[in-house]
């Protein structure tokens, strides 16, 4: 026994010698002069372009290092590709259980340049390779490539347990200023085996990136991280247009099934001028000489549906869901604060959930939901209370010189059809309700229209302690009725206002005791005009329109007024017969002037 053990013993000193042997045998001879001869040649002969390579070291029990790699541009002297270190480590034990594992696989500072010149020619494009491929693509007129499932098998197993990319560089470069102008620095971390059969695979991994792009004259810089293995991806990235910082931050799920997976999209901002991103847009979408090459116009026909805007176009299989969180936003103007909701798009159904926001002094709150499968519908609720009717002015009604104080809330149930702006006036439909508390309207058109009919000077300014009523909207117009308590007057008020500004807004005004008795020392036909218990009841009309508004007195029904009360004067001692007879004569008076 013991004979047995010092032969296996010698055997195995013997196996190491060899192994050790042939390690130095195999640096020998694989120099690194040797080296480059066996690997320089080939690839300049299969790329057309200069390879340098600073460096190559082999080991048998190690791996492959190669320093200094550089593929030159055309000219010779430029880089296209380049690498200050490529290193691959294996261990070879595992192949005794049929796996070659690969234990690392490291590029250092790799970069790739692309460029398009001004005739529209990539840098890429001369790559003898990709010319034969080419030529040898289009000699046998269809594609080359090959199914997974039909791949040769693989006499083994493989394992890459870390491919590793520091520092990683892509740039972009366009003399025809179509593509932007692109800097990608990118650090990965990959994991990836491959079955017996290649279509038998697996992976994970993370792909940390920094993207700067510059595109007519707008700067973009994006941050961020995607993570992901066969099932599932999630990223986060910190992105930067035009100096405006967003966050974005998702997932995709099965993103390998057949149709489109499931998105999740968040959104975070600290302070976003959505005008401005949008001009910033815009400016992209600018046409600019030299740019672009001009496109012949299609006529296109004319459309034949129903004049309720554009049909949906989003595809029902697009599912996208998450949430919006934006501690400032500015919209058309408007300043938002802690706007969040939630929202979702399924099967072409949106749906905007526990929408929570302040804006111009006040709080909003609501949801929203829409069918986009064909020509698009919406139906929501929204309630505000608090809002500043300056603020409202300031971004509603700044054509007014008016000063308009007051705390304005409400609520608005609402549905409609269609996009566009024209057709959404004629399909939008609501029902809600207002009140205003604490206002003071200075220095209006209605208020001086009112002052000048009634010839009292007072009523140029309007305080209003308490106003609230109802509309709804149908047809393009706005029907309210509306209740005003004020030091000054009590007023009810029955309208229209249209959706393109034009006013119909009949007003009974009861003044109070102090300005009836005013009204009737300075104006004749106040005299006329209805009393109840020491108040002076005037009728007047709002019309015109939200830009130029006009009051007018209700002269019809003054002039009734004042004929009722010649008629009863006239018959104050006459018969019943006659008293009779003067009613009638009202009540055909009341329907002439259409009281």
């Amino acid at each position: 026994m013991k004979k047995i053990f010092n032969i296996g013993l010698v055997l195995c000193a013997l196996f190491c010698v060899l192994l050790v042997g042939a390690g130095f045998a195999l640096k020998a001879y694989l120099s690194d002069a040797r080296l480059r001869s066996l690997v320089v040649p080939p690839m300049e002969k299969a790329l057309g372009r200069t390879v340098e390579v600073g460096q190559i070291n082999v080991s048998l029990f190690s791996g492959v290092q190669v320093y200094d790699f550089a593929i030159k541009e055309a000219n010779g002297s430029d880089d296209f590709v380049s690498s200050s270190k490529f290193v691959v480590f294996y261990n070879l034990l595992p192949l005794i259980q049929g796996k070659f594992v690969i234990s690392e696989i490291r590029f250092v500072d790799p970069s790739i340049h692309v460029f398009r010149d001004k005739d529209g020619v990539f840098n890429f494009q001369s790559l003898v390779f990709l010319t034969k491929q080419k030529k040898a693509a289009e000699k046998s007129g269809g594609s080359r490539t090959m199914a997974l499932a039909d791949q040769p098998l693989l006499p083994f197993s493989v394992e890459i347990k870390n491919f590793v990319i520091e520092n990683g560089m892509v740039s972009v470069r366009d003399e025809q200023n179509i593509l932007p102008e692109t800097d990608v620095i990118t650090n990965s971390e990959i994991h990836l085996g491959v079955g017996h059969n290649v279509s038998d695979y697996y992976y994970s991994g993370e792909v940390r990136f920094i993207v700067d792009t510059l595109y007519k004259g707008v700067e973009f810089h994006k941050e961020g991280r995607v993570g992901f293995d066969e099932t599932r991806c999630d990223y986060t990235a910190d992105i930067m247009i035009d100096k405006q910082s967003l966050q974005v931050t998702g997932s995709i799920e099965n993103y390998k099934a057949q149709g489109l997976p499931p998105i999740v999209f968040n959104l975070y901002s600290e302070e976003l001028d959505v005008d401005r991103l949008l001009q910033s847009f815009a400016n992209l979408r600018r046409e600019k000489v030299g740019d672009e090459v001009p496109v012949a116009k299609v006529a296109r026909p004319k459309a034949t549906s129903p004049a309720v805007g554009p049909s949906a176009s989003i595809s029902p299989e697009f599912n996208v869901h998450g949430e919006i969180l934006l501690n400032k936003v500015q919209v058309k103007g408007l300043l938002l604060e802690d706007l969040q909701f939630q929202y979702g798009l399924e099967n072409g159904h949106f749906s905007l959930l526990d929408l929570k926001g302040r804006t111009m002094g006040g709080e909003i709150s609501g949801e929203v939901s829409a069918d986009l499968t064909n020509v698009p519908t919406y139906e929501g609720k929204l309630t505000g209370h608090d809002f500043q009717l300056g603020a409202i002015q300031e971004n509603y009604m700044a054509y007014s010189l008016a000063t308009m104080t007051g705390s304005v809330g409400g609520a608005i149930s609402f549905k409609g059809q269609g996009l566009e702006p024209e057709v959404m006036k004629k399909r939008l439909s609501a029902t809600g309700e207002y009140t205003l508390q604490d206002g003071m309207i200075s220095g209006s058109d209605v208020g001086r229209g009112l002052a000048a009919v009634l010839n009292m000077r007072e009523l140029k300014d309007l305080p209003l302690k308490k106003m609230g009523g109802r509309f709804e909207i149908a047809k393009g117009n706005v029907r309210f009725n509306a209740t005003t308590e004020s030091a000054y007057f009590k007023a009810k008020s029955v309208g229209t206002i249209g959706l393109n500004g034009v006013l119909d807004v009949p007003v009974a005004m009861s003044l109070s005791p102090r300005l009836s008795g005013q009204l009737e020392r300075r104006l004749e036909a106040a005299q006329y005009m209805e009393k109840q218990n020491g108040r002076t009841l005037v009728h007047f009309k709002i019309d015109g329109s939200m830009t130029k508004p006009r009051v007018k007195l209700d002269v019809a029904r003054t002039a009734i007024q004042a004929t009722d009360q010649a008629i009863d004067k006239f018959l104050e001692n006459g018969s019943a017969s006659e008293r009779e007879a003067g009613e009638v004569v009202k009540s055909v008076l009341d329907e002439l002037f259409g009281q």
